[in-house]
């Protein structure tokens, strides 16, 4: 689940910013889909109020530029239309999105440590209960060989490993573990009680 809202977040980011730095470089470029890098003509026509602009100066600039179809109306529409995006508009956009981002990450970075207290905690639980099996387990198993004889509890000893057989004699009574301890091979003996 985490990992998916990660992943969505993430897209999610990577979508403005692409977006945005589309809007940025039409802005700048004339035509950046027609692979057209020319920087823009930024210089509009004197707008003398902010519904009517100069037509003369329009006018001049159609005479100008023989290769442009577009009549009158159509160039007050596109220059009253087109709203110029300032450096300081995009900073503010970067801003915000970088405020979001950091939100997002602080977000999911306390579900990640909410998440992983929770495995903590879970994994303590299946340890306390492990241990708590394990020392049942030893408990009786010292009780067995308790009653048994020294020479066959030294041969089953023998087959445990080596931590569990530590375990097991460390816990029987010192006597009886003399007793096995004698019956087993020297060097298990060695290794098992830690006499060199």
């Amino acid at each position: 689940m985490l990992a998916k809202l990660i992943y969505v977040l993430v897209f999610l980011l990577v979508f403005v910013l692409t977006t945005g730095g589309l809007v940025y470089l039409n802005n700048k470029y004339e035509n950046i889909f027609k692979f057209n890098f020319a920087p823009t003509n930024q210089m509009q026509p004197h707008v003398k109020n902010q519904n009517q602009i100069d037509t003369n100066s329009v006018k001049n600039n159609k005479q100008k530029d023989s290769t442009m179809n577009l009549n009158e109306s159509e160039v007050k529409d596109s220059v009253l239309t087109k709203k110029p995006v300032t450096v300081l508009e995009l900073e503010k956009q970067i801003d915000s999105l970088k405020n979001a981002h950091q939100a997002l990450m602080d977000i999911s970075n306390r579900k990640l440590a909410e998440k992983e207290k929770e495995i903590q905690s879970i994994k303590t639980v299946e340890k306390a209960r492990s241990d708590s099996a394990y020392m049942k387990w030893k408990e009786q198993m010292v009780k067995i060989y308790e009653t048994m004889d020294a020479k066959s509890a030294a041969k089953l000893i023998e087959k445990l490993a080596d931590n569990l057989a530590r375990d097991i004699l460390f816990s029987l009574k010192n006597k009886k573990a003399a007793q096995i301890i004698k019956e087993l091979n020297p060097e298990t003996a060695n290794r098992l009680t830690g006499i060199q």
